[in-house]
């Protein structure tokens, strides 16, 4: 009985596994495509989705794929760009040949995914920004960056003059872009407008600092506008006066600040004299006007400021300048027959001069 039983289940094995045979190795109609999933990236499997006959190397110039599909829409010039450019054989599950080589070859995940920037675009930058190219770059071209609104955001924002500068004229590297680690001096930059011997005033020699921000704005060098207040504040006509009057033989660190430095022939042509006039221009002069001049201190010797005498002019009680001291009370303010009549036989020891006048009538009553 037991061969019986193992001829019959020999044979039922064979028919089962020739049946098995047939069905499974039957041929698909060619009239229904055969459908995989977007996993499968069944375009790998048509190969006249990509390649003509013609040759294998041609890749068609409008091939039909769904590219959003992988994570990494097509937009800009990277439509433009053919399959092979990225999905290169350095990207692709190529197999080996005898010889060593790689051929391009497409496994049922397909063509290696490029994920990243870097896998087609060589960074020049170093490692010194980032490495997402689209930070400062777009699809649409190279060399029309984004790189302006990602400076703006670091500790020197780019404003007048700098915003149309190229990047490469401040960050300079003779092998490649190096964009971190770059001075925010102003010096670094322009240390040749700073030294050079056609600037005028000679910034070098005159002492200057090397913070351009002082006098100078981004927009443009000139006209400069020195913050003055630093070393000397300007006021009133002190405004209008160029700097070369102050600053003679291209002389600015260590100008003298006290007024005789400039105002000497000022003091010698109105007739003062030294030490009879003070040497501080301030004493009786404003930095507005010459004139009209004011002795703040003359009250203490006689009050002007107020009662009959104020308003007065110097030369009205003062007729000879060059001489501190001298003054008069009489003709024409007051004249002669008019104090003589008042005070003859009215204040003993009366006298028609001037220096009575006063020990009498210190505070001009």
């Amino acid at each position: 009985m037991r061969p019986k039983v193992y001829t019959f289940s020999l044979c039922f094995g064979l028919i089962f596994l020739g049946w098995v045979l047939v069905v499974l190795g039957k041929p698909q109609s060619r009239t229904k495509p055969r459908k995989f999933t977007p996993s499968q990236l069944s375009m790998w499997n048509d190969c006249e989705n990509c390649h003509i006959t013609k040759s294998w190397k041609e890749i068609k110039p409008n091939v039909k794929f769904n590219h959003a599909k992988t994570g990494f829409p097509l937009r800009g010039r990277h439509r433009q760009a053919l399959c092979n450019q990225c999905h290169n054989e350095s990207m692709s599950r190529g197999k080996k040949t005898k010889s060593g080589g790689t051929v391009q070859g497409h496994l049922a995940r397909g063509a290696k995914r490029v994920r990243s920037c870097e896998s087609c675009h060589r960074s020049p930058h170093n490692q010194t920004v980032s490495r997402d190219c689209q930070k400062c770059h777009n699809t649409r071209t190279w060399k029309k960056t984004q790189a302006f609104l990602a400076h703006q955001r670091t500790q020197f924002p780019l404003t007048g003059a700098h915003a149309s500068v190229n990047c490469t004229a401040c960050h300079i590297n003779k092998e490649m872009n190096k964009f971190r680690k770059v001075s925010t001096q102003c010096i670094s930059c322009h240390a040749k407008e700073y030294t050079s011997a056609v600037t005028h005033p000679n910034h070098r020699t005159a002492g200057f600092g090397t913070n351009c921000g002082q006098c100078h704005a981004t927009f443009a060098w000139k006209p400069a506008r020195v913050n003055h207040n630093l070393y000397w504040p300007l006021l009133g006509a002190h405004l209008r006066v160029q700097c070369s009057q102050c600053h003679t033989g291209n002389r600015y660190k260590g100008t003298p600040k006290d007024c005789m430095s400039c105002h000497q022939k000022d003091f010698t042509r109105a007739g003062h004299t030294s030490p009879t006039y003070s040497s501080n221009c301030l004493d009786c002069h404003s930095m507005t006007a010459w004139k009209p001049a004011n002795f703040q201190n003359h009250d203490q010797f006689f009050p002007i400021s107020r009662g009959n005498h104020s308003g007065f002019k110097c030369s009205q009680c003062h007729p000879t300048v060059a001489k501190k001291g001298q003054f008069t009370c009489l003709a024409p303010c007051h004249k002669q027959a008019d104090m003589d009549n008042e005070h003859r036989g009215e204040v003993a020891g009366y006298v028609y001069e001037s220096r009575k006048c006063l020990s009498c009538h210190p505070q001009g009553n």
